[in-house]
């Protein structure tokens, strides 16, 4: 069995958030949740919400506004060797600093193997990454990506990110499947960022302000993340938080819509994706990012920038759009099986 540290610096300063909202800080713990069987994963990270270091069976959580305790910790190399002399593998979850890359190899010249998940795609990379053992890559993009900027391919896996089927799969918690009743309901879940669509997204809700459509619009605002009043006022238009019992919320939503338009996000695979495909939720979506390797015309509905992404919607039959819904479904749970395996066999 091995002994696998995730490092994640990527928290949120609101105090009222822990360290396990958000995209990557839920991606760590669905990790550590599915394959605890055949491996020991522990976790260490920053969390606004706290005051003072905890370490909680294996866990390193220090707090995000006072790097000082994390300064000291690493500051003390005995106390850090001791920490983490059994760890077999280090996973980092963001690009490392440099200084602390270079800490770790100092502490740890032999017999550790160093991880590093990349999450997005870049023109370059930093040379001192190279001293990485090998890369995780979300999707088969990103594995394609690295390989042209020249690293050995040995050195590049595609493992894809893992949704929290034990929350989302609506047949294992034996959630009512109700959809099409009161008109659809359209959520848009990546929050007010251009690089997400959103500006895209708005624009076609404004164009189409003045037809006669039966449906409406969520809009989920993110952490410190507001949206303009003028969306806000819209008739057809409510709010929502992304994080307060999201099954519950996407149990009474028809559609969610990705329209991911370049390659910035840092998950270039959303897993809110897959999870509304476990929801049995209709995805609108552009093929950009990592979209491609699961969404097809035969899951989802595939739709290119500008090209009237709800009219596409509306051109569906309710039998049509509940046969996207059910292979949809099939394909998610197919991807979360694929995604494991392949985990299983590298952290082994």
């Amino acid at each position: 069995m091995n002994r696998i540290l995730h490092i994640n610096f990527d928290v949120y300063l609101d105090k009222k958030v822990d360290h396990k909202v958000g995209g990557v800080p839920c991606a760590i713990q669905n990790i550590i949740n599915y394959l605890s069987h055949s491996n020991k994963h522990n976790l260490l990270t920053f969390d606004s919400s706290i005051n003072s270091p905890k370490v909680e069976d294996g866990n390193y959580i220090f707090p995000n506004l006072e790097k000082k305790y994390f300064s000291n910790f690493i500051r003390s190399p005995l106390k850090f060797f001791s920490a983490f002399k059994d760890v077999d593998i280090f996973v980092f979850h963001h690009i490392p600093p440099i200084k602390l890359l270079a800490y770790f190899r100092i502490i740890f010249p032999f017999a550790k193997f160093f991880c590093f998940v990349y999450t997005k795609q870049a023109n370059k990379m930093k040379l001192y990454m190279r001293g990485i053992d090998l890369f995780l890559t979300t999707d088969e993009i990103l594995r394609d990506n690295l390989i042209s900027l020249s690293y050995p391919k040995h050195k590049v896996k595609s493992v894809g990110v893992i949704p929290d089927i034990n929350k989302y799969d609506i047949k294992r918690n034996n959630m009512s499947f109700s959809f099409l009743n009161n008109g659809s309901k359209i959520w848009y879940s990546a929050g007010p960022r251009v690089e997400m669509g959103f500006d895209v997204f708005i624009n076609e809700i404004i164009k189409d302000t003045d037809k006669n459509h039966k449906y409406r619009i969520t809009l989920l605002g993110e952490v410190e993340v507001s949206i303009r009043d003028d969306i806000q006022k819209m008739a057809n238009v409510e709010v929502g938080g992304m994080y307060a019992n999201v099954p519950k919320a996407m149990l009474e939503v028809d559609v969610m819509a990705y329209l991911i338009i370049d390659h910035k996000h840092k998950m270039h695979m959303p897993l809110m994706a897959i999870e509304a495909m476990l929801m049995k939720r209709i995805v609108i979506t552009t093929l950009s990012g990592g979209m491609p390797c699961l969404f097809n015309k035969k899951n989802s509905i595939p739709v290119k920038k500008g090209a009237g992404f709800i009219a596409a919607y509306e051109s569906f039959s309710e039998e049509e759009l509940l046969d996207l819904a059910e292979k949809g479904y099939q394909d998610a749970r197919k991807y979360f099986d694929h995604t494991i395996m392949n985990m299983e066999g590298i952290f082994s």
